[in-house]
């Protein structure tokens, strides 16, 4: 049986989050459904050894990447998009964990229309309704208040599937967009040019979609924090995030599931 998706992960200095989300893939996805394209970018931390002891991925090795972390996220998913020859591919990151053996059917289903390009998440976070009222409290001040008065344009929020679990048709990719890096966010200018096309991109809500897996915020920064803001190196960003591991050790435990 032909494989349905190609699985298109980057990697950078995440060993042991890199070890859960390998194991998660690889314990709760079905055999013969999916091929898992890795690639590495410079890893120095041990998770380049572990990706290469895992038989049943394919690893690309840049082993000198340039450009900012998104630059080359982007780039990467590019990069594994080439070695890509299912009908769906799927994208995702490390801090990305699968919990139940229905996920990847869970995302399929939602591709039944052919005229669907792909399906996935915006921010998987949840607000208060306190602060949900705060932000449109604040959006309708400045519309009315602010905005007639400002000469600076307002900012739009532009949604589009953020790259930690984003389902798209393959060909569709290759042949309506430029692909995941074109000078954005990875995956922002490929949103846009496939819903300009006419086609269809439904978003998944967070209730929705944390029943089959949950998205570790900006794992790899938290992790590498010369990489990434204030925010992320914050000692409290660390704790929690590593509080959040401390629920899946028995999956990070089995090693047999590297085989």
């Amino acid at each position: 049986m032909k494989e349905q998706v190609s699985i298109l992960i980057p990697n950078y200095n995440t060993e042991n989050l890199t070890k859960l989300c390998m194991r998660s893939l690889r314990k709760y996805t079905p055999e013969g459904k999916a091929k898992f394209l890795v690639i590495d970018n410079g890893s120095t931390d041990g998770s380049l050894a572990y990706l290469k002891s895992l038989p049943w991925i394919t690893l690309v090795e840049n082993p000198d990447p340039s450009g900012t972390p998104a630059d080359v996220h982007a780039r990467s998913l590019d990069k594994l998009m080439e070695l890509a020859d299912t009908e769906f591919v799927l994208s995702m990151h490390t801090d990305t964990i699968i919990l139940d053996p229905g996920w990847l059917d869970f995302l399929l289903s939602r591709m039944k229309d052919p005229m669907t390009a792909g399906t996935g998440s915006w921010k998987m976070e949840h607000e208060s309704l306190l602060k949900k009222s705060g932000k449109a409290a604040e959006h309708i001040f400045k519309r009315i208040f602010v905005a007639p008065f400002s000469k600076k344009p307002q900012k739009v929020e532009i949604r589009y599937f953020r790259s930690h679990c984003a389902l798209f048709r393959t060909e569709l990719i290759k042949t309506k967009t430029r692909g995941f890096s074109d000078g954005t966010v990875a995956g922002k200018n490929l949103f846009q040019m496939l819903k300009q096309a006419g086609f269809q991109l439904p978003f998944l809500k967070t209730e929705e979609l944390e029943k089959y897996l949950i998205h570790f915020n900006h794992g790899t920064l938290i992790l590498n924090p010369e990489l990434g803001g204030k925010k992320t190196s914050k000692p409290a960003a660390r704790a929690k995030f590593g509080s959040k591991m401390k629920l899946f050790q028995a999956i990070l435990d089995d090693s047999s599931l590297d085989r």
